[in-house]
């Protein structure tokens, strides 16, 4: 028996890759048309969610609508990804951190300390998923690249929808 190991960083180039060629394998007229997606973000623990952030960000095939964070310190995660997005001129993506959980090492969030911005939401990242799929609900895509917290969240809270 052969047991596969994906590193994070791997499986998050992955499912971009494979956002990517969708769009590839799609006619001239709909390639035109970015794919509006919401990434859902543990960014700040290793470096693998801030490049998979600034891919999203330089692409033109994507349509980035909003940034949720998830795992340990969601509130400075949240920081980091509404710094970033600042810094590239991406200030009107609105970003929403979700419940806590269990304090991790997440060292690069330190560049973010103190940072404030009006895309940084006070509505949960459950909240704003929501919205986001309520605004185009069968268009939107949700990149989960860190723990499925929020999605799992998402789901429980509106399991009929």
């Amino acid at each position: 028996m052969v047991t596969m190991m994906i590193s994070k960083s791997k499986l998050a180039v992955l499912l971009l890759s494979a956002l990517l060629l969708t769009a590839v394998g799609l006619s001239a007229r709909e390639v035109a048309r970015p794919i509006p997606i919401v990434l859902d973000t543990d960014i700040g623990g290793d470096i693998d969610d801030a490049f998979a952030l600034a891919l999203v960000i330089a692409s033109s095939e994507l349509d980035l609508r909003a940034v949720t964070t998830v795992s340990g310190d969601t509130q400075a995660r949240a920081r980091l990804a509404a710094k970033m997005l600042w810094v590239a001129g991406r200030q009107r993506v609105p970003v929403a951190a979700g419940e806590p959980g269990a304090k991790l090492s997440i060292e690069q969030t330190r560049w973010a300390d103190g940072f404030t911005s009006p895309s940084l939401l006070s509505e949960t990242a459950v909240d704003l998923l929501k919205a986001q799929i309520d605004r185009a609900p069968r268009d939107i895509t949700v990149v989960a690249i860190g723990p499925l917290t929020n999605v799992a969240a998402l789901l429980k809270q509106y399991p009929a929808e």
